[in-house]
Order: C-alpha cells, then structure tokens, then sequence
C-alpha cells in the first residue's frame, strides 16, 4: 500500500469497520464519504455525506437506496440483520419464517 501512497490506519484492540466507522463520522459534513465494502453492518452509517459501494452487489447505497432495501433508516439496519440472524438460525426449526426475511 505504501507504494501507491495509500494511507494505512491501524489501531490495537479495534477492527477495522469501527476504525472505519469513526474516520468516515469524523469527516461527515465537512466532506462527502464513500466506503467500499461488502460489509453490511456499515450500511448504519449512510447519511447525506457518507455512501457505501458494496463490493459484492456492485451497488452504491445511499439513504434512500437502504430504505428500500431494508425498509429502515440506515441507523436501524444493525437491528433488521440481527433479527435476520436470528430467523436464521429458528428456520432450521421453523421453516416457514425463512420466507418471510426482510433480504438476503
């Protein structure tokens, strides 16, 4: 990374979508932010400044694109996925509720 002068940010004891996280709240509003990741427990971040490119969708969140895709605001995404993850887990034991998660 240091030869293309790409800056790199590490911190002990934190991962890297906290670190993330942080530096792309710190910028918001004095300048616009995109992330670039496949991580969806980063979609709690888009607001007004802050987009996230998923790598895996090859799509550009912005607030209204999370809202249609989730049907929440970008800061109630972590609580969709959580739920998520749990109707994932009881599907095994109720098939039914596998039909009924908000995405995949």
């Amino acid at each position: 990374m240091e030869g293309y002068r790409i800056a790199i940010l590490e911190m002990e004891g934190y991962e890297a979508d906290d670190l993330i996280g942080t530096v792309a709240k710190g910028l918001e509003p004095e300048a616009d932010v995109v992330i670039i990741t496949g991580d969806k427990d980063l979609l709690q971040l888009v607001s007004d400044h802050i987009e996230v490119y998923d790598t895996m969708k090859e799509v550009r969140y912005k607030v209204d694109s999370v809202i249609e895709r989730f049907g929440v605001k970008p800061e109630q995404v972590v609580e969709v996925m959580g739920l998520s993850g749990m109707l994932s887990t009881t599907s095994r034991v109720y098939p039914a509720l596998e039909k009924k998660r908000p995405f995949n």
